[in-house]
């Protein structure tokens, strides 16, 4: 009687809050995962553009030097409304073209063309970004810009002045437009001209504004810091090293690691040391080089989730590869096959590794807060400690790694498609950047996130303020209180997604399929929590077992436990292959895989965790447990926050449209999983560790 009731009560709390989220209409913005969703949608425009663009297209003769010839620019200035110096510029272009001078020549051969494979989503007329730039006469500055359609999406590549402004381009582009013939308007994609900021988009210099001269502040003094930090370190290891080693004392330094682990590092340190000298050793590169790359075995580290989570995050990494190419994609209509390729449910799936992420995290909050409190007494300290420290444990990384996207990466690279406008992050960032902070990015505003990877942050904060309802019972010895609220939430959390789901019809196809399900079924901690309890469940299971290093499974039992897992995982993955190659799934099946494919990836995954932790796991343990995945691991977090600005900046800076392909897809993958590594690394030294030195030393 009081399940059903307290079930029906989180299911109504759930589904008032759902109540809550953010009106959605057409012109919503669908963060990174909607991309894939909006170039097929592309790429039915253009099919459907057949009958008056796409049979004429190689047909059409945009002759620019005969609009130039008749435009009379001089004559018609007042007409038209240009600026002088526009007008000048265009008139020396004009007549070193009609002259067939060279430079006039290479600016007009920079001017984007219409390629092959129009069908197939080849629709980036990007020209020469290069060739446009490169200054060849002094009477023509010149600035790269390209128009973009929403009727047609086309973008076409054109270059022009650099003394003409917006409003200049968009009259001379429109009057261009006027003087073709009617029944070749609709033959180009400047058919319907929007008067829009966003038609015409130009290559400009940005002067650096306040937000980024406050972070390139910051920056430089996280830097300063840390190297004069490196240098006292160093000169501090000179001196000791000079010393007779009978005045210098050896002792550990304990670090507890995010992943759950510790470890133990012999370091010859000074009997008595101030806590700037620890602040100052805590953030040195040499010290915390020699931590991250030290691996000591321990029979307290739960070793397997190294694999484990660097495993995730490259999968994140992987599919991430896939998603952001898609906007920039030269053949978008392989997205229509890929989909259809039944291993590419792997790729698709990929938001899996995000729900493996929510288990290890309610798996090492459970353990580390029963192991916590044999040592400390339950109290309004204890648990005061046990909300700040995930708060500062996480805050400061995410934070810089935020300022650096929104404020900095507008200036940082260049190229045909490279937002110096806005950086990777949309406008609106600078106005919801706060959002962040608090952790509510996932259910306030979530249509306007900065730093799109955040969500998952959020997420885990909120289920890490909520834990204590499940752990308390658990630490005080009422586990099946802590047992039930757990299952209440999880059998909750299926009940709900199904309600959600069904209440938008067309969501239950998925993420990929349709187009608002980011914003209210994916992002959101009520359709998300299920993992998370899987977690604390696991964590408090291996907790009570950890005396015993080696629970005895019967063969036959472990080996129908691990089938049954495997087959719990392969359904999660590959249990919606219908909605994309195949008839597609009935509405309920497509209910019911979306309401508990989390819940059957998670159960499988935690039963691994659990076999390879007691000696149940074979050579699968011995692969996750792989002293190589100890340092790739602990800079996981920095790796997760940094790489997709990373792959982003890589992607906007290339100058021609990408052709997607597995071997491409392949080595771009290769090249983002180690230019995210070597970011990584950087964050984890100039931002992460240092922040962790300072909290240990100010909660000493």
């Amino acid at each position: 009687m009081y399940f059903k009731t307290y079930l029906l009560f989180i299911v109504e709390i759930f589904l008032l809050l759902d109540k809550s989220r953010a009106l959605r209409d057409e012109n919503l913005l669908i963060p990174y995962s909607g991309n894939l969703y909006d170039q097929l949608l592309n790429l039915k425009k253009i099919q459907n553009q057949t009958p008056k663009f796409l049979n004429k297209i190689h047909n059409v003769t945009f002759d620019f030097k005969y609009f130039l010839s008749n435009l009379n620019l001089d004559e018609t200035r007042n007409g038209l409304n240009l600026t002088l110096n526009c007008v000048e510029q265009l008139s020396n272009f004009s007549q070193a073209l009609l002259n067939n001078e060279e430079w006039a020549i290479q600016v007009f051969d920079s001017f984007g063309k219409p390629s092959s494979g129009i069908l197939r989503g080849s629709i980036n007329w990007l020209g020469d970004y290069k060739q446009c730039i490169n200054k060849t006469s002094d009477s023509f500055t010149r600035k790269y810009c390209y128009i973009s359609n929403t009727v047609v999406p086309v973008k076409y590549g054109i270059c022009v002045p650099e003394t003409c402004n917006y409003v200049d381009l968009y009259t001379i582009v429109y009057y261009l437009w006027s003087l073709l013939p009617l029944n070749e308007k609709g033959n180009l994609p400047l058919d319907q001209l929007p008067e829009s900021e966003n038609y015409i988009v130009c290559q400009e210099a940005q002067e650096l504004d306040w937000g980024a001269i406050l972070s390139i502040c910051v920056v430089s003094l996280l830097v300063f810091y840390v190297l004069i930090s490196t240098l006292y370190d160093l000169k501090v290891n000179s001196k000791i090293k000079s010393k007779n080693s009978s005045n210098v004392k050896t002792s550990p330094d304990i670090e507890l690691k995010q992943e759950g682990q510790e470890e133990q590092i012999e370091k010859p340190i000074e009997k008595k040391s101030s806590r700037i000298h620890q602040l100052l050793i805590g953030s040195s590169i040499y010290t915390n080089s020699i931590k991250l790359f030290t691996v000591n075995e321990s029979s307290d580290q739960l070793s397997c989730l190294n694999g484990i989570r660097f495993m995730s995050i490259a999968w994140v990494i992987l599919g991430h590869t896939y998603s952001f190419s898609s906007m920039v994609m030269d053949n978008i209509a392989y997205i229509d096959d890929l989909r259809k390729q039944f291993f590419f449910m792997m790729i698709l799936n990929g938001i899996l590794a995000v729900d493996t992420f929510f288990l290890l995290s309610g798996l090492l909050t459970s353990y580390l807060f029963m192991k916590e409190t044999i040592r400390t007494k339950i109290t309004p300290k204890f648990m005061f400690k046990y909300y700040i420290h995930r708060y500062l444990r996480i805050t400061p990384v995410h934070m810089i790694v935020l300022m650096i996207s929104a404020r900095l990466s507008k200036y940082l690279g260049d190229g045909p498609i490279y937002p110096s406008l806005t950086g990777v992050e949309t406008e609106m960032c600078k106005s919801t950047w706060y959002i962040n902070l608090l952790y509510l990015n996932n259910v306030w505003k979530r249509d306007k996130q900065c730093l799109g990877v955040s969500w998952y942050l959020s997420n885990d904060m909120q289920f890490h303020w909520i834990a204590p309802i499940v752990l308390l019972p658990l630490a005080f010895k009422k586990p099946k209180i802590g047992v039930t609220i757990s299952i209440l939430f999880i059998i909750a959390n299926i009940i709900t997604s199904a309600l959600v789901i069904n209440s938008e019809p067309g969501s239950e196809k998925g993420l990929f399929l349709y187009p608002y399900f980011y914003i209210f079924a994916y992002v959101v901690p009520w359709l998300r929590i299920s993992p998370f309890m899987i977690g604390l469940l696991l964590g408090y299971i291996l907790f009570k077992q950890k005396s015993k290093q080696n629970v005895k499974i019967r063969p036959a039992i472990n080996i129908f436990f691990w089938l049954l897992s495997l087959l719990l995982m392969s359904l999660a993955i590959f249990g919606d292959y219908s909605n994309y190659g195949g008839n597609g799934l009935s509405k309920v099946v497509s209910l019911l895989y979306q309401s508990t494919s989390k819940i059957l990836w998670s159960i499988g995954l935690a039963y691994i965790i659990y076999a390879c932790l007691t000696g149940n796991g074979g050579f699968v343990n011995s692969i996750l447990s792989w002293k190589l995945w100890v340092p790739l691991a602990r800079v996981s977090f920095s790796l997760y926050l940094i790489h997709s600005l990373i792959m982003l900046y890589f992607m906007y800076s290339d100058e021609r449209p990408l052709y997607v392909q597995h071997s491409q897809m392949a080595y771009r993958f290769i090249g983002n999983l180690f230019y995210s590594l070597i970011g990584a690394y950087v964050v984890n030294m100039f931002v992460e560790l240092p922040f962790i030195a300072l909290e240990k030393v100010l909660f000493k």
